[in-house]
Parts: structure tokens; C-alpha cells; sequence
């Protein structure tokens, strides 16, 4: 049965860092959900933080978590290619 996950954006770059919440995803697992979702997930960070071309899918996609009950799930391992 699917399910919904939050997503997290991870910012390290400031003086205090931060996770943002930008989206949420459906699936049975959160991988399973980023998986399915990234671009969509990634299209709204883009549009939220008004990042443009110069910031890579990849460089945004490294930077997301969907929260689950004991813990974050990277997007790293379903990232898409450079």
C-alpha cells in the first residue's frame, strides 16, 4: 500500500544549515517514491529557490531526503546521471 514521504532539501551552504520541507512523495518505500518523483521533486526546488540551469539535477538531487519515522532516505542512489 503506498504511502506519503516528505521531502527535505538539505542546505549546508549558510552559516546556520538547514533542511527545508519541498515536496512529498507516494510510494511503498522512499526510495521507491524519490525514484519515481525526482524530476517532479526537482522541478519544484528549482521554482521555490529560484536555481537556474547552472545548477545540475545531480547537484540538487544529492541534496534531498525523503523523511521516513526512524530517519532520512538520501535521493543520492536514484539520482539522476550528470
Amino acid at each position: 500500500m503506498p504511502r506519503m514521504y516528505e521531502v527535505l532539501l538539505y542546505n549546508g551552504w549558510q552559516d546556520v544549515p538547514a533542511y527545508y520541507l519541498v515536496d512529498s512523495v507516494e510510494g511503498r518505500r522512499p526510495k521507491e517514491a524519490l525514484a519515481k518523483q525526482l524530476s517532479k521533486v526537482i522541478a519544484n526546488v528549482r521554482r521555490e529557490f529560484a536555481l537556474g540551469p547552472d545548477i545540475g539535477d545531480r547537484y540538487i538531487s544529492e541534496s534531498l531526503y525523503a523523511l521516513r519515522s526512524n530517519g532520512l532516505v538520501s535521493a543520492r542512489d536514484v539520482a539522476p546521471s550528470p
